[in-house]
């Protein structure tokens, strides 16, 4: 309750300055409070870990002092507060009441009941379930865990993961209530409140795009119940993080557009530079968002545009600054050559031959339907992408009559699939999850083809949708990765015999269910009392330690920590790949060595695993007990 109620004030207060300060319509500083809060959520653990300062009580006091510090040069600036602040709460409150109509409309009571039945499954798999997918066990949480043990921001070893090098801004929410509960059980829910932010957004956007708010609200919620967006809310990935930030600097790229006033041009600042720090990838993105902005940044002055570009680096530049100073190339570990980069394919010509079965793909299979790579849903690719391909080729009809705007608009679709172009087609299947950013802009397309068509048809477009995000809602139930299934863990509460959330490893992803058994017996033994140091040496490929600092964050991790000393508490093997051989980082422990030292004990022995614990931290755990 106390960090819902802590989020609660940060927001409220960040409302309240903007409304003081700024005249605008309440959607639009309400989004314009979302997007402070989580620069300040990004922000704020970042300065304070390279301070080596990272710990709750600081990050709370400097969560806390920042909307109130706007606050009071806002009470210092005007005088009559009390009253200013009576009248716009007044007259908020009847744009609420107000709003809350559309929901009574059968379209939005029908798909915001499927939403609310979605939030509540995938509460409870967050809130049952561990962190349980690939890249996030791999590389996106254990440098923020060790960060916060070590309080501290660090970089953790290069030769281990590559990975660790890449831009943070995505990973640092995750660090929010880890800190905050000193645990990983809520961690699995941040990107399930990003795409809350995320439908906010899109129902603002529609506005300004002059959709009604009912339609608004329709396509809203269509996104979030999109498959690869539920399959993602409860996963530690950052795509649909991403998403909502690149939604974010559209909104308010498109109402700069509009406007030309510069609090708009510092919003877009902020959401581009958040955006700048997640993926090398949204450079490009950012690069698009420029066309919105072009003819209004002519006309601000230097001093501006100034300010404008260093906000952009201030929240994003970081990354790239450490990277060139300490490995001498900014967008490390990715370098531009003949041999691609990353996953995108090695020519042009590669391109050309895989593209049309890479549109076979996409169209008819949805690939990646069914886990967070992939799958856009049947709305999408019936009548989403239609409705876009009508209005790209009437922007391009109209380009010189004064459209523009909605040419710059729709075009961020085109570059969306242009990632995938240049996609190799056997990473296809992984890699579809890169362009969620597309899906709103999509179903703005979609919102825009509902009122222009007879009300006659709108009942059979709503219906359709609504059966198809039904649908995946209920597709959740069969979700590979992450799973969903809450089964085995509501059982287990209900009879009381919940012991730890890692007895459900084995229903995740690829070997988690040959790990689960010393993972579990590893929480088991350390929850609720004093850690374990622990050592592991595995394969390279698996070297994954997401699960050994324990769901509480109780245990340290040797390899990472040169201060916990030479003997650890605790020793795990593991080798899933034989044609592989340990990999060591940190102290070389070899496991003969570990068999012939009576300081210790074997506790389990798999063909993959050996879990080895020192005797006297195993009688003074049991002791204690």
């Amino acid at each position: 309750m106390s960090f819902l109620l802590t989020n609660f004030f940060l927001l409220f207060f960040h409302y309240l300055w903007i409304s003081l300060r700024f005249s605008y319509s309440l959607r639009h500083r309400l989004i314009s409070a979302l997007l402070f809060f989580i620069t300040q959520l990004i922000f704020v653990p970042l300065v304070l870990g390279l301070a080596a300062q990272l710990y709750l009580s600081f990050v709370i006091a400097a969560h806390v002092a920042v909307p109130l510090f706007l606050l009071l040069i806002v009470f210092l600036q005007k005088k009559k507060i009390r009253g200013d602040v009576g009248v716009f709460l007044s007259n908020d409150g009847r744009v609420i009441k107000g709003f809350i109509k559309n929901f009574f409309f059968f379209e939005n009571f029908a798909i915001l009941s499927i939403f609310l039945l979605a939030v509540l499954w995938i509460a409870t798999a967050v809130f049952l379930l561990p962190n349980r997918d690939v890249d996030g066990l791999c590389y996106h949480l254990p440098q923020i865990y060790e960060s916060i043990l070590q309080h501290r921001w660090l970089m953790l070893p290069l030769e281990l993961r590559s990975h660790f090098a890449f831009p943070f801004n995505a990973e640092l929410l995750f660090l929010w209530p880890a800190i905050f509960f000193h645990s990983q059980q809520f961690v699995d829910g941040v990107q399930g409140v990003m795409a809350l932010f995320g439908v906010c957004v899109l129902y603002a956007l529609g506005r300004e795009l002059k959709l009604t708010a009912r339609t608004s609200v329709f396509i809203a919620f269509l996104f979030f119940l999109s498959p690869v967006v539920l399959a993602q809310v409860g996963s530690n990935y950052i795509d649909l993080i991403i998403a909502v930030l690149f939604l974010f600097a559209v909104y308010f790229a498109v109402s700069f557009y509009k406007t030309n006033s510069r609090y708009d041009l510092y919003n877009a600042a902020m959401a581009i530079g958040l955006l700048v720090g997640t993926k090398y990838a949204m450079l490009v993105l950012v690069v698009s968002l420029q066309v919105f902005m072009i003819k209004g940044l002519r006309k601000m002055s230097r001093i501006h545009l100034g300010c404008y570009i260093a906000v952009i680096v201030l929240l994003g530049g970081y990354w790239y600054l450490r990277n060139w100073v300490m490995l001498g190339n900014p967008i490390f570990p990715v370098t531009l050559g003949s041999d691609g980069v990353g996953a995108t394919s090695n020519s042009i010509s590669e391109c050309v031959s895989t593209f049309g079965e890479k549109c076979r793909q996409l169209f008819f299979a949805d690939i990646g339907i069914g886990t967070f790579n992939g799958g856009m849903g049947l709305v999408f690719w019936g009548m989403g992408l239609p409705s876009w391909l009508i209005y790209f080729l009437r922007s391009l009809k109209d380009f010189n009559h004064g459209q523009k705007f909605s040419l710059y608009l729709w075009l961020q679709v085109l570059i969306g699939f242009l990632f995938l172009f240049f996609v190799r087609l056997d990473q296809l299947l992984f890699d579809v999850r890169y362009i969620i950013f597309i899906i709103p802009i999509v179903f703005l397309a979609l919102g825009k083809i509902i009122e222009e068509l007879p009300k006659i048809f709108h009942r059979w477009i709503h219906g359709i949708c609504i059966i198809s995000v039904l649908l995946s809602v209920t597709s959740l139930s069969i979700n590979i990765w992450p799973r969903y299934d809450c089964g085995e863990a509501l059982f287990d509460r209900h009879n009381h015999r919940f012991i730890s959330e890692y007895k459900y490893l084995d229903s995740s992803v690829l070997l988690m269910n040959q790990r689960m058994e010393v993972y579990y017996l590893l929480d088991t033994l350390t929850v609720g009392k004093e850690g374990f140091h622990v050592y592991m040496a595995s394969d390279i490929g698996n070297f994954w330690v997401t699960h050994m600092y324990g769901r509480r964050l109780q245990n340290r991790i040797v390899n990472f920590d040169p201060s916990s000393g030479d003997k650890p508490d605790a020793v795990i093997f593991q080798k899933f790949d034989k044609d592989q051989p340990l990999f060591f980082v940190g102290p070389k422990i070899l496991p003969e060595q570990m068999m012939s030292d009576q300081e210790y004990a074997l506790l389990m022995q798999s063909e993959t695993m050996m879990f080895f614990v020192k005797k006297a931290r195993l009688e003074k755990t049991f002791t204690k007990q």
